[in-house]
């Protein structure tokens, strides 16, 4: 930024840009190839291919979808395993008992609270649509909802269903309780497989159900 006498807002749009090919920009790009390379590495996930290049994102505003970045298939596929790893390790805690119900002592509880004996479960094997890895413990506000239960995609398609019309992000993840890591792999599969469409981009963006009459 230095060297080209720009600020961090028009020197981000240069990397992004495929027309700049200036001796800094491009050094800048290989730096951060090595550096996402050397981090998949460390999750010892060197065999995803990030395919960096100048890829066409869904997320952004029309006209300014370029970005230089990982491919969708590569990012989808990161997703995926950050939450198997999250899975993971939380059943790991949870075998080491750092998830069980704590016997208090007398004097220690808060009054008119009552403690109940509520040990986490294992959690079933990973999938987009399985039960949220945090779930039980962390979440002890989403336990009601029963959407949630059944795990982000399913929760997305059925208040999708039941709700018609268009719905902003807020609204969903406010009725069904999942975060917002889940909701952003999710909702990338559902709309990739043709389940759910998308209108306008970032904080405009609204989502609805793709009905069979839509499809065809």
């Amino acid at each position: 930024m230095s060297s080209s006498q720009i600020g961090l807002t028009d020197f981000y749009n240069a990397i992004h840009n495929p027309k700049e090919i200036g001796r800094d920009f491009e050094s800048f790009r290989e730096l951060q190839v090595e550096l996402d390379t050397l981090v998949a590495r460390s999750y010892g996930w060197g065999d995803i291919d990030l395919e960096h290049g100048f890829h066409t994102v869904s997320y952004l505003a029309s006209g300014d979808e370029v970005r230089f970045t990982i491919s969708e298939a590569a990012r989808l596929e990161l997703l995926r395993r950050l939450l198997e790893l999250n899975r993971q390790r939380y059943e790991e805690e949870v075998e080491a008992g750092l998830h069980g119900s704590k016997t208090a002592g007398k004097g220690t509880r808060k009054p008119g609270v009552t403690r109940t004996e509520n040990a986490p479960s294992r959690q079933p094997s990973f999938d987009f649509d399985s039960t949220s890895s945090n779930d039980g413990t962390y979440r002890k506000a989403a336990e009601q909802r029963a959407l949630y239960q059944a795990g982000p995609t399913h929760a997305i398609v059925e208040y999708l269903k039941a709700h018609a019309d268009w719905h902003a992000k807020s609204d969903i993840v406010a009725a069904t309780g999942i975060t917002d890591g889940h909701w952003s792999a999710a909702i990338a599969d559902l709309i990739a497989n043709g389940k759910v469409e998308r209108q306008g981009e970032k904080r405009g963006a609204r989502y609805r159900i793709v009905t069979e009459g839509a499809k065809e």
